[in-house]
């Protein structure tokens, strides 16, 4: 949970520079000009204009940042600074498969031919 908490504050500072830039270039385009100029509040040009508009980059990169999230935590406990080892978390699964003897992480992929099936004759075992 800590650790979910210090990812999701890290990631904060990125947020708030998109969607600041966003809305800097959303409130110099003609359209939202066009709405103060035909009698629109602050408040009106702010809601209907600018926040839609500028919303969309900052869906696409919370989409992105999401994996980069999942990625983080699981490096975290992967070292150990995750949540306790009751609960399944990539990083500690891989951690506590690392201590089996005899297991690697390749082996799992690329096992081993142990023999058992038919020899280069064609003939079987």
């Amino acid at each position: 949970m800590h650790a979910a908490l210090a990812v999701g504050i890290a990631s904060i500072a990125s947020f708030a520079r998109l969607a600041r830039g966003e809305v800097v270039r959303v409130r110099r385009s003609e359209y939202v000009e066009a709405a103060y100029g035909s009698g629109g509040s602050f408040w009106l040009v702010l809601w209907r204009h600018i926040l839609p508009n500028s919303l969309t980059a900052v869906i696409a990169f919370a989409a992105l940042q999401f994996g980069q999230a999942i990625l983080a935590l699981s490096t975290l406990s992967f070292l150990g600074y995750g949540t306790p080892p009751p609960s399944p978390e990539w990083g500690l699964l891989i951690a506590e498969g690392r201590k089996l003897p005899g297991h690697r992480l390749v082996a799992h992929h690329f096992p081993r031919h142990r023999g058992g099936g038919r020899g280069a004759g064609g003939e079987s075992h």
